[in-house]
């Protein structure tokens, strides 16, 4: 039990935990709560290793929220990591909708986005230690093939 060497010495039970990074520095900080009582947070006070996260926004044929949308990270030497964004987790709750990973010393991944509807995105050589914003359909692709400009 590593509960109290991290910093978390209340073993009372709860009823609601959640995931946020609340400051923005890429570690994921933890609230918690308690029935009729005030929700706590625990500042992650991060370490050396490197993250990477992405928001996601919906579009045309998907929820706006882009729930079960699917990220693969692979950091090209075997690690390979699948998150999925998913809308509820605990009993008056709800983690950051945002999808987030550890890297380690990894500083460029691959990533193959799947979105709710099965399009399948590939972004390379993306830089750790980033925020970033992925939108459906990607803006470039909704005219492409619609519209020609006659020149």
């Amino acid at each position: 039990n590593l509960t109290a060497s991290v910093g978390l010495t209340d073993t009372n039970r709860t009823q609601a935990v959640a995931w946020v990074d609340f400051n923005k520095d890429g570690f994921l900080d933890l609230t918690y709560g308690r029935f009729n009582q005030n929700y706590q947070l625990q500042k992650n006070l991060g370490n050396s290793n490197n993250w990477l996260a992405f928001q996601l926004l919906g579009g045309i044929s998907i929820n706006k929220d882009a729930i079960g949308t699917k990220i693969q990270v692979d950091d090209g030497n075997g690690l390979v990591q699948l998150r999925e964004l998913r809308a509820g987790e605990s009993r008056g709750s709800n983690n950051q909708h945002l999808l987030h990973f550890g890297l380690g010393s990894t500083q460029t991944v691959n990533i193959t986005v799947t979105w709710p509807d099965g399009l399948i995105q590939t972004l390379e050589n993306i830089s750790s230690n980033q925020y970033h914003l992925l939108v459906y359909p990607p803006y470039d692709m909704i005219f492409k093939n619609t519209f020609e400009i006659e020149t």
